[in-house]
Order: C-alpha cells, then structure tokens, then sequence
C-alpha cells in the first residue's frame, strides 16, 4: 500500500478555501522607471495580495519583468501614494514594482498565501506570463 499523498499544487483548489499564511513586507524601494524592478517573491502561492505607495508619487505593479516596464506594452497597474491599498486576488508567486515616475518610491506588500510553493507559478510550472501578451 503506497503512502504518496499528493502534495499541494496551484491547480488544488481547498488550497485556496482555507484563510491564508500572512506574509507582509514594508520599506520596498521601487526603483525609478528608468531601472530594474525590484522583485517581491513569496515563498508560497497567493490567494490575494495588496501594494501600498508609502512614498513617492505611485508603484508601478507587474507580473514580468517586460510588463512592468512598458517593453511592448503597459501591461501594469499604478497604485499612486494617496490612494488606497491596491487589493490584487490573483495566485502568483512573484510581483515587479517599478516607480511609476523617474525618481524611486517606496511599497509595502501584504499578501495571503496558500499552502502551494511559490515557484509552481513564480518560474515554474506557469512561467509564461512574459509581459508581452497582456499579462504584465
């Protein structure tokens, strides 16, 4: 008699039935728009996740690289520093943040997290979210 439970997967949806593992991370610099995003990688699946511009005029929020940077397209979305938190109710396992301007600004990121590590959609098993085809 085998004793292979299966483990948790993106796809398994009790996973995200279950109230989530808080994960909250402050003081992030987002870099000009001219630079590197900085990335934010969670170490288990999200269920929903929020940004808050805490300092400067606005975060640019992405799910590549190329999309938080406008490389084909503006595939991201600004969170500006006086408005609210952004709520995001997506399954991802790393965000881009990028100034939405040409100096640096600052975020912080609270996140739920399901059981499900991070890299099945962050550089693994879904790993075509390039930025280039709507998905930013």
């Amino acid at each position: 008699m085998s004793l292979s439970y299966p483990k948790p997967n993106h796809n398994d949806v009790s996973n995200y039935l279950v109230g989530g593992i808080p994960f909250v991370s402050s003081s992030i610099g987002a870099p000009a728009n001219t630079g590197e995003p900085e990335v934010v990688v969670f170490p288990q699946v999200t269920q929903r996740f929020w940004v808050d511009c805490t300092s400067g005029t606005g975060v640019r929020v992405g799910f590549s690289r190329n999309g938080v940077k406008g490389v084909e397209a503006d595939n991201y979305y600004v969170v500006l520093a006086a408005a609210d938190p952004q709520e995001f109710r997506v399954r991802v396992g790393r965000v881009f943040l990028l100034s939405s301007d040409g100096s640096a600004s600052t975020a912080a990121v609270t996140a739920e997290l399901t059981p499900v590590p991070g890299d099945q959609v962050g550089g693994g098993i879904i790993n075509n979210w390039s930025g280039s085809i709507g998905v930013g």
